[in-house]
C-alpha cells in the first residue's frame, strides 16, 4: 500500500503529464480521484491525535505524580522531625535496632530574610549571564542588516486540529 508522499509524488508526475499534455483532464481527474488520498489523511490524523492524547495523559500523570513526590517528601520530613523531637527528648544520638539506624546529625545554616535584610556589597554574589536578544537580531536581519553567525529560518509545522 503506498504511502501519502508517494501518492503525492504520483499526483505530481501526473500534473507534469497533464501540463505536457500525454494525458487529458478527464484521465487526470479519474487517476487522482482513485488515489483515495483521504483515507491516507484521514488515518494519519487518527495517528496524530492518538499520540497527542497520549501525551496529554502522561503529562498529567507528570503532574501527579509531582504533587505525590512532593507530598510524600512532607510526609518523610514530618516523620523524620518527629523521631529527631523524640530523640532529643530522650538523649539519645542513634536509634537502633538489628534492621534499622536513626541518628542525629546537627549542621549550621545562614537564613537571610529577604524582607528586612540589606546585606552589604561585600557578601553578595553576582553572577552575569549573557543571552542573544532573539526578537531584537530578527528584527535587524528582516530589515537588512547582518550579523555574523546569526540567520534566521523558516519552520514548516504540521497541527492537528
Amino acid at each position: 500500500m503506498p504511502t501519502l508522499s508517494e501518492l503525492t509524488d504520483f499526483e505530481i508526475k501526473l500534473k507534469k503529464m497533464l501540463e505536457d499534455e500525454q494525458i487529458d483532464t478527464q484521465t487526470f481527474e479519474d487517476t487522482v480521484a482513485s488515489l483515495d488520498k483521504n483515507a491516507k489523511i484521514d488515518g494519519l490524523y487518527s495517528v496524530a491525535t492518538n499520540i497527542q492524547e497520549t501525551i496529554d495523559i502522561l503529562t498529567a500523570r507528570i503532574k501527579m505524580n509531582q504533587e505525590r513526590v512532593k507530598s510524600e517528601k512532607k510526609s518523610l520530613e514530618r516523620l523524620l522531625n518527629y523521631v529527631a523531637f523524640v530523640m532529643e527528648k530522650a538523649g539519645v544520638k542513634e536509634l537502633r535496632t538489628h534492621t534499622s539506624l536513626f541518628t542525629i546529625r546537627r549542621s549550621v545554616a545562614v537564613e537571610i530574610d529577604p524582607e528586612t535584610s540589606r546585606i552589604p556589597d561585600e557578601f553578595i554574589n553576582v553572577k552575569e549571564t549573557k543571552t542573544p536578544d532573539k526578537a531584537k537580531l530578527k528584527a535587524l536581519i528582516n530589515t537588512g542588516g547582518k550579523v555574523k553567525g546569526v540567520t534566521v529560518i523558516e519552520r514548516t509545522h504540521a497541527q492537528v486540529k
